[in-house]
C-alpha cells in the first residue's frame, strides 16, 4: 500500500510538471482524469475457545510423627485399675516410644497437694461431680476441644454426658455408673408380694421391706432382712455419699445435688431439694437392713438392694 501511494504521488507530480511545460509551449491540452482501483484488504481477528481439562496433582497425606513421651494416669482403685492397666500395655505396644504409668487415684486432699507441688498426674479418672469446675477455675486443666481429634471424639458421645464449664469441655466420660434396684423374687413370693411388681415409690419400698423382714430365719439360721446398705463404706469418707446420692437424686427428681454444678455454693438446703425427705427415708430403711455388707444381697436372705451396680465395673 505504501508503494502504491508513492507512485500515486509521483504520478501526480509528473502531471504537474508536464502541464507547466505544456503551458509554455502551446495551447492548453484537455486534462486527463486518471482513475485507479485500489483493493483494500481488512484482516478480522478470529477468537476460538479451546477447552483444556487440567487435573490437579494429588497432595500426599503427611505421615504423622510417631508418638513419644511419658504420661501418668490416675484411676480409681479396683475394677477400674484392672481395666486400665491392660489398656495402657496395649497402647505402649502400638506406640513403642511411649510410656504410660497407671497409678491409684490420690485420696483425700492429696491431689490438691500434688497440683501445688507440680507433680500431678497428666490424666485423672474418677467420679468428679463439681471437681472439673473446681480445677478448671484453678487453671490446671486443659480445654479438650483444642486437642487434635476432639471434634470427632465429642461427636461420638452422648450429649447428656457432657457439660461445659466456663465455656470449655474439661473432661471426657470414660464410663457411666448405672445404679439400679435388684430384688429377690422368691422372698417376694414368700412374703405375699407380687414378684412381677417391684415397688415403684419409696413408700412402697418401705412397706415391702417390712413384710420381707417379718419372714422367719433361713435353715442356716440367717436372719432375713428387707434391704441392705453398703454401710461398710462409711469409713471411706465421700464414697459412702456417692453410693447414697442416686437415692437422693431420685427423691428430688435429679434436679438438685449437694452443691451447684461448679461447686461454689450449696443447694441441698432448698426445700425442693428434699434432703430432709431423703434422710427420713434412709432412717426408716436402715431399720430393715443389716449393719454391714457381711450378709449381702447374694446371700439369698435379703429382699431388695437399692445400690446395685455402683462401680462394680468400668
Amino acid at each position: 500500500m505504501l508503494r502504491k501511494n508513492v507512485w500515486l504521488v509521483l504520478l501526480m507530480v509528473g502531471s504537474l510538471v508536464l502541464s507547466m511545460l505544456a503551458t509554455g509551449c502551446g495551447p492548453t491540452p484537455t486534462p486527463q482524469v486518471i482513475r485507479e482501483t485500489v483493493e483494500v484488504v481488512q484482516t478480522v481477528p478470529v477468537v476460538k475457545t479451546v477447552e483444556v481439562a487440567v487435573t490437579s496433582t494429588p497432595v500426599p497425606t503427611p505421615t504423622p510423627a510417631p508418638l513419644k513421651g511419658e504420661i501418668t494416669i490416675a484411676v480409681v482403685h479396683g475394677a477400674m485399675m484392672d481395666w486400665m492397666r491392660p489398656m495402657a500395655e496395649k497402647f505402649m505396644e502400638l506406640h513403642p516410644g511411649t510410656k504410660v504409668n497407671v497409678i491409684e487415684e490420690p485420696a483425700g486432699g492429696q491431689l490438691d497437694a500434688m497440683i501445688a507441688a507440680g507433680n500431678q498426674p497428666d490424666i485423672f479418672v474418677g467420679s468428679f461431680g463439681y471437681m472439673a469446675a473446681k480445677y478448671a477455675a484453678m487453671d490446671v486443666l486443659v480445654p479438650l476441644e483444642d486437642m487434635p481429634g476432639a471434634e470427632e471424639l465429642f461427636a461420638r458421645l452422648d450429649p447428656n454426658t457432657l457439660y461445659k464449664y466456663y465455656g470449655h469441655y474439661y473432661y471426657v466420660p470414660a464410663g457411666i455408673d448405672i445404679t439400679v434396684m435388684i430384688y429377690n423374687k422368691e422372698l417376694f413370693k414368700e412374703a405375699g408380694l407380687d414378684p412381677e411388681k417391684p415397688p415403684e415409690t419409696f413408700d412402697e419400698f418401705l412397706a415391702a421391706a417390712e413384710k420381707i423382714q417379718a419372714l422367719p430365719p433361713r435353715e442356716d439360721g440367717s436372719k432375713v432382712y428387707g434391704t441392705v446398705f453398703w454401710n461398710d463404706a462409711l469409713v471411706w469418707g465421700g464414697w459412702y455419699w456417692n453410693m447414697l446420692a442416686p437415692i437422693y437424686f431420685n427423691i428430688n427428681g435429679a434436679k438438685y445435688r449437694v452443691m451447684n454444678s461448679i461447686g461454689t455454693d450449696i443447694v441441698f438446703d432448698k426445700p425442693e431439694a428434699k434432703m430432709a425427705e431423703f434422710f427420713e427415708f434412709c432412717k426408716k430403711a436402715q431399720q430393715f437392713a443389716p449393719p454391714t455388707m457381711e450378709q449381702n444381697f447374694f446371700s439369698r436372705s435379703i429382699g431388695m438392694w437399692l445400690q446395685y451396680g455402683y462401680s462394680w465395673a468400668p
